[in-house]
């Protein structure tokens, strides 16, 4: 359905869940708050309550920064900066046995997650 409706050739981006029939498009930013949501569920525990409250920070940050209008080589390294610490967040709470679907799930699209938009 989704090929059909945008067609095969389609080039835009896509901010969506993370449901594999979009997996086809090229340029996707996975939906953060469909993941904050995730998190915010766990937060009834010690380390769900940090680990909400640490990716809320970093999507704020990336927020925040969207909005001042970056150079393509800002965005570069904004976007590197922020994958290394989506990165090291998922390896220091994937010793929470809690958190191991949200990890997983996280470990699955951070790339996808930490986009910083092209202007």
């Amino acid at each position: 359905m989704l090929k059909e409706t945008l067609g095969p050739d389609y080039q835009g981006k896509v901010v969506c869940d993370c449901r594999r029939a979009y997996d086809f498009l090229g340029l996707l930013q996975r939906c953060r708050a469909h993941l904050l949501r995730k998190a915010e569920d766990l937060k009834e525990t010690l380390f769900g309550r940090h680990l909400y409250e640490k990716l809320l920070a970093m999507f704020k940050e990336i927020k925040r920064f969207n909005r001042t209008n970056p150079t393509s080589e800002e965005r570069a390294e904004k976007y590197e900066t922020m994958t290394k610490e989506l990165k090291a967040t998922i390896k220091y709470y994937s010793r929470y046995e809690e958190l191991k679907g949200i990890i997983t799930y996280i470990g699955q699209q951070y790339r996808k997650l930490v986009y910083v938009h092209q202007v």
